[in-house]
């Protein structure tokens, strides 16, 4: 279903460019398309799992091409999603409808999304779970509130670069962030 319909709002968004700018877009056409999927799912009763996934799959499928581009932690969420192979796989027929087909960019996702899994798969890698956890930062007297996650998603980038290696080198980052004026 994601890939019957991951294209399906692209003539409502179609703009055609200029003389001087002949490029045909069609923006935001996957977050659109997401919903008249989900319009579609519910119209034909699937489950809310399947609604969700395929809604999530036409959501996500142009962002392939931006995976180098995330931030550590980010990339790390896409790429261990259990929905991400079949992201590929929807990824891997689109490209398979066009003449020629380029299936460079499946091949290099395809690669980093098994590195990562084989890196969790290890239990004696340094990143293979957070340093710290919300409970950690309030342990240390930093506030619970809506700046734990970014508090968090700063110190697990900076665990993924390598930056840090240590749960106190981690809240001694997060201390750091926190005394940073906004």
């Amino acid at each position: 279903w994601a890939t019957l319909l991951h294209d399906v709002a692209k003539p409502r968004v179609l703009e055609f460019g200029s003389a001087a700018d002949p490029t045909i877009r069609t923006p935001d056409h996957a977050r659109r398309s997401a919903a008249i999927a989900a319009a579609v799912g519910e119209r034909l009763a699937f489950t809310r799992s399947d609604r969700e996934t395929i809604g999530w799959l036409i959501e996500h499928h142009m962002s392939l091409k931006d995976i180098e581009q995330m931030r550590p932690v980010r990339r790390e969420q896409f790429l261990l999603d259990p929905r991400f192979p079949l992201l590929l796989e929807l990824h891997r027929a689109d490209v398979l409808g066009t003449d020629p087909s380029d299936l460079s960019l499946y091949e290099h996702d395809l690669a980093l999304y098994e590195a990562i899994k084989a890196e969790h798969g290890r239990s004696s890698t340094s990143t293979s779970s957070p340093l710290i956890t919300g409970d950690d930062l309030i342990g240390a007297g930093i506030q619970a509130g809506p700046a734990h996650r970014e508090i968090l998603e700063a110190v697990r980038d900076a665990q993924l670069e390598g930056r840090i290696t240590t749960k106190q080198q981690a809240l001694d980052l997060a201390h750091r962030l926190i005394a940073k004026p906004s």
